[in-house]
């Protein structure tokens, strides 16, 4: 079981297989959306031996046996930009899917929940005290808080850890690319923006509106049973 926790840090890269770019490419155009407009998905760091959960967030078991959390690099990579985190306090009661932290730009706010149960031991200080912290590497001194975990037995299986990982954040980026042509179609303001800007693939939701970041939030960020 030790060894299933040794981190091993690999690049992997949110490619889209060539079937799906061109259905894509051919379903976007239809919408009015020009070639280009929708940015290329950034390269996306996954460390082997950790859990993800499907809203985003990771989780690595401790010797103690308890937990500690942090976001994920596509998350990190899709906000582009943050300002603030705020956590809960040391000492909070959190049930599976109610927020533990927070991720702010501007006046807009990204709520991320607890993918287990348990009483938060600590946070992580100096990451709020310097939140570019979670850009340079979300998966060690970008962690957000620590938990002791109530229901672990239960959870953990239903995360997902080494292939299964790579596999579900690939799919992720073909969702995102989904999601990001309806908001250009529907939108195309927004779409005008990205396609004369040249967007990076960072920082993606940064450049869209209010509804636009709902909705990225809700499809993206919430908790909901993985296969």
């Amino acid at each position: 079981m030790v060894a299933i926790f040794v981190v091993l840090t690999i690049i992997v890269f949110l490619t889209i297989d060539a079937i799906l770019q061109k259905r894509e490419a051919k379903r976007l155009a239809l919408a009015g959306v020009p070639q280009g407009a929708a940015p290329r998905l950034p390269k996306v760091r996954v460390v082997k031996g950790l859990f993800y959960a499907p809203n985003h967030l990771w989780m690595k078991v401790l010797a103690n046996g308890q937990a500690k959390l942090g976001v994920d690099d596509f998350a990190v990579k899709l906000l582009g930009r943050i300002d603030a985190i705020e956590t809960v306090e040391p000492g909070t009661y959190v049930k599976k899917g109610q927020p533990i932290a927070w991720l702010k730009q501007g006046k807009r706010r990204l709520a991320l929940r607890a993918p287990v149960s348990g009483r938060v031991t600590q946070v992580n200080r100096s990451l709020l005290e310097n939140p570019e912290q979670i850009k340079e590497n979300p998966y060690t001194r970008g962690w957000l808080v620590s938990i002791e975990p109530e229901d672990l037995g239960e959870t953990a299986p239903k995360l997902l850890i080494a292939e299964r990982a790579v596999r579900w954040l690939r799919r992720e980026g073909q969702r995102l690319r989904e999601f990001l042509g309806e908001t250009l179609a529907a939108r195309p303001d927004v779409g005008l923006t990205m396609a004369d800007g040249g967007v990076p693939a960072e920082g993606v939701l940064s450049y869209l509106d209010d509804q636009a970041w709902r909705e990225c939030e809700a499809r993206f960020f919430s908790m909901y049973e993985t296969e």
